[in-house]
């Protein structure tokens, strides 16, 4: 008898000296599309003795699809999710001790709350366990959070992108715009610089035979010969026909 009343109080002072911190997340859909809404059911179970402060549902804020967008220029972005009244209203979204409502089961309290997220980014989404805030009184305090389950934010069925490769687009009217100067410049361009070979061709052509001219006429014209040279020239023929 003695053995048993021994057992039992050292079973007592050990449950009242550890005890364990079990915390855990779960969702009403864990696929969703986008824009889409989904339930998140929350739950903690504590040791009745053990006196609890807040919850922090801060790291909420930071989701981050395990799936990266292979075209994303950003790092470190988190999902844009709007969350219900009732955990958006706290700051910093961490609800006090006097928001707490426990139930006892057992040894134990139990905290469950349900509060509502919707999606703004697609991707995979593991939410991480809240932070509890408490205050050990000497216990021994062993934190479990149980891992939570993956959530899927999908693009919507009914949008998708068509193959527009097949599909004969309709022949829309030919629009007709008026004429203006600038439509003309290369016809303008094309007949200038034709004008321009044109009179340089001339030019060569006038020069070529300006120049045979000249040559022509210095060829015809006979040569003036000095009175004196030519009254010489006569005295030396007389000269030589001794005549003279």
């Amino acid at each position: 008898m003695k053995l048993l009343h021994t057992i039992l109080l050292v079973h007592v002072c050990v449950s009242f000296s550890w005890g364990q911190i079990i915390s855990k997340l779960d969702y009403s859909r864990d696929s969703i599309n986008l824009g889409e809404q989904t339930a998140f059911i929350y739950e903690i179970s504590i040791p009745a003795n053990l006196k609890v402060q807040s919850i922090d549902f801060s790291n909420l804020d930071s989701l981050q699809s395990k799936v990266d967008a292979q075209d994303s220029l950003l790092q470190n972005y988190y999902a844009e999710v709007e969350w219900s009244e009732n955990l958006s209203g706290y700051k910093n979204k961490t609800i006090p001790i006097n928001d707490l409502a426990f139930t006892k089961v057992g040894i134990n309290q139990v905290f469950r709350d349900t509060f509502y997220g919707t999606f703004w980014d697609f991707g995979i989404y593991i939410p991480e366990n809240p932070k509890i805030n408490y205050s050990s009184n000497g216990l021994t305090v062993e934190e479990i959070n149980v891992q939570n389950k993956m959530l899927l934010v999908t693009p919507p069925q009914h949008i998708t992108n068509p193959d527009t490769t097949q599909l004969i687009l309709p022949i829309e009217d030919i629009l007709e715009e008026p004429d203006t100067w600038k439509d003309y410049l290369p016809y303008i361009y094309i007949l200038t610089g034709i004008i321009l070979l044109s009179l340089l061709i001339i030019f060569i052509i006038r020069s070529s035979r300006q120049h045979e001219d000249s040559a022509k006429v210095m060829e015809d014209l006979e040569p003036i010969i000095p009175p004196q040279v030519l009254a010489l020239s006569k005295l030396e023929a007389l000269a030589n026909e001794q005549l003279w």
